[in-house]
């Protein structure tokens, strides 16, 4: 434990711990803490699965002000709009000599931390992603007709899921990055979706597993040779319509330089409240 300014910062590896200290904070702002929520949820209900996890309490006078995790070998994640909070991660880490080698999260937060990083490691920082946060305040609205249906995967599709799930993690992020996350518990737990034509899939999206009432949906993918006739709209308004029916809020994240993504959602009647941005660090100073 750690004191920057008026700031303590705590840190542990024990899920249990992270959600009795700050399960009421992060459920305060669930759509900010989304994907916190989610690995805290998953290392909780499968020990082993995040390797080395850091889950990060900030304090004001006893009282936790923000959160944030690293889970390697994915970069810290700060869902921080405050430049001191952030600062206070990026001390904290370098203090007890935390290989970073990036950073992720709300822009403001993620900059500062990066800022102050790159100035204490003598390193650079590139944008290697921006993204808009969305969310759904009203049921969906398909704007024109798709031919198929929505089902939920099965135990039996998971090697598609599972496929479908790389081929869109390296469009989206390049094939260096580290691999996406395991897609089992979404689909053995009921909730990927697929949608099929004539009874051949040829989209799908998932929902993550609701934190503070908000689902985030993810991993809507088309393979490119069917692309073009409105699946990926019609499976996540479908399976969005379907976690709203069952009393849950969603939200989503997309690339903000893929107008078709972003244009998909909003026709949808998805709209955009925030955006994160993940830094990547390199040793080459720029000019």
């Amino acid at each position: 434990m750690a004191h920057t300014s008026s700031i303590t910062v705590r840190i542990t590896k024990d899920p249990d711990e992270f959600l009795r200290d700050a399960g009421d904070f992060m459920e305060s702002e669930p759509v900010i803490h989304s994907i916190l929520a989610s690995n805290v949820l998953i290392a909780r209900r499968h020990p082993g699965r995040i390797p080395d996890p850091w889950w990060i309490e900030l304090r004001r006078g006893g009282r936790i002000v923000g959160v944030a995790m690293h889970t390697p070998p994915y970069p810290p994640h700060l869902p921080l709009s405050s430049p001191l909070l952030a600062v206070s991660v990026a001390r904290e880490l370098a203090a007890r000599g935390r290989p970073v080698d990036g950073v992720g999260g709300l822009r403001e937060g993620a900059f500062a931390f990066s800022d102050w990083w790159c100035a204490d490691q003598d390193l650079d920082a590139d944008v290697v992603m921006d993204l808009g946060m969305y969310d759904l305040p009203r049921p969906p609205h398909l704007p024109f007709t798709v031919p198929g249906r929505l089902r939920p995967a099965i135990p039996a599709d998971l090697d598609l899921v599972r496929g479908w799930l790389q081929d869109f993690h390296r469009e989206a992020h390049g094939p260096s990055e580290p691999p996406p996350p395991d897609p089992s518990p979404h689909v053995l737990e009921g909730r990927t979706a697929l949608w099929e034509v004539d009874g051949r899939p040829v989209s799908m999206c998932y929902a993550t597993e609701p934190s503070g009432g908000v689902t985030r949906i993810s991993g809507a993918w088309t393979p490119p040779a069917d692309r073009g006739h409105g699946y990926a709209s019609a499976v996540v308004a479908a399976w969005s319509r379907h976690q709203q029916e069952h009393g849950h809020r969603c939200m989503l994240l997309t690339d903000l330089a893929n107008p078709t993504s972003n244009g998909i959602y909003h026709a949808l009647g998805y709209r955009r409240i925030g955006e994160t941005v993940t830094l990547a660090f390199t040793s080459e100073r720029s000019g």
